[in-house]
C-alpha cells in the first residue's frame, strides 16, 4: 500500500508465479489497484487477504456505507471490482478491519459494531459469494458473541477456513482478567448464505489482564 497526494490508498496485487498449480495467468506481474471512489482518510488497504484470483482490501473508515467510519471492503475479482457495506452500518463500525476470504465467504470485522444489548461490542459480516463471485446485493450474515460486552473488540480479527470461521476478541474479559481476550470458533450450516454456529470459545490457559489473546489469527485446516 503507498499514499497518493496525502489521501488516497493504492493497493499493489502481486501476480502469481507461473509455477503455482492453478494461478498462472490469474493476475499480471504487479497490479495496482485504486479505490473506485477514493475519500481521504478511508484507509484503503488497511487489511487484506486472497484467495485464488480474488482479493479484498479493507477500508475501516470509508464512509461509503453512509456514516462517517461506518467501513467497507473492496473484493477485486476477475468480473471487476465490488464494494461491500453492511446492511446495518452505523457510524464507527470500522467495517474491513480484518478480511478473510474463503471459497464462497468472505469474512469482515466490524470491532466497534453494536452487538444484541452491547454497544460497540464488535461484530464479523459472512458475505456470501453466487456463481463464484461477490456483487453489491450477496447475501451477508452478521455474527456476533454471545455474551458481547461493550469495547470487547470481536472482530479485531478474523480467519475463514472452509466451514469455519475464527474470530478474535482482544478486549473481551474472561477468567484471566480485564482483556485477557479471547477467539471464537464458528461452524457454518448451510451454503453459501447458510448460519454460523458458535462451536467453541478458546482462552489462554495462562491468561492475564491485558493479554489481548485474539489480537490476530489464522487458520488452515484444523489448526489455528
Amino acid at each position: 500500500m503507498a499514499k497518493l497526494d496525502g489521501s488516497t490508498a493504492v493497493l499493489l496485487v502481486l501476480g502469481a508465479l507461473s509455477s503455482a498449480p492453478g494461478m498462472a495467468g490469474a493476475l499480471p506481474p504487479c497490479t495496482v489497484e485504486v479505490a473506485p471512489r477514493p475519500t481521504a482518510g478511508a484507509q484503503y488497504g488497511c487489511s487484506v487477504a486472497t484467495h485464488g484470483a480474488v482479493a479484498a482490501a479493507g477500508a475501516n473508515l470509508d464512509p461509503a456505507a453512509g456514516p462517517h467510519g461506518a467501513g467497507a471492503v473492496y473484493v477485486l475479482q476477475p468480473s471487476g471490482q465490488v464494494r461491500l457495506t453492511a446492511a446495518d452500518a452505523g457510524a464507527g463500525d470500522q467495517l474491513g478491519f480484518a478480511v478473510s476470504i474463503g471459497d464462497d465467504a468472505l469474512a469482515a470485522g466490524a470491532p466497534f459494531a453494536a452487538a444484541p444489548g452491547a454497544a460497540g461490542a464488535g461484530a464479523v459480516y459472512v458475505f456470501g459469494a453466487r456463481g463464484g463471485a461477490w456483487s453489491a446485493d450477496s447475501p451477508q450474515t452478521k455474527v456476533t458473541a454471545p455474551g458481547a460486552r461493550g469495547g470487547d473488540r470481536f472482530g479485531q480479527a478474523a480467519a475463514l477456513a472452509g466451514a469455519v470461521l475464527a474470530v478474535g476478541a482482544p478486549n473481551r474479559t474472561g477468567s484471566g482478567g480485564s482483556f485477557s481476550g479471547a477467539v471464537f470458533i464458528f461452524r457454518r450450516s448451510g451454503g453459501a448464505g447458510g448460519s454460523w454456529n458458535l462451536e467453541a470459545e478458546l482462552a489462554d490457559p495462562d491468561a492475564a489482564p491485558f493479554d489481548g489473546f485474539g489480537y490476530s489469527l489464522a487458520l488452515a485446516g484444523d489448526v489455528l
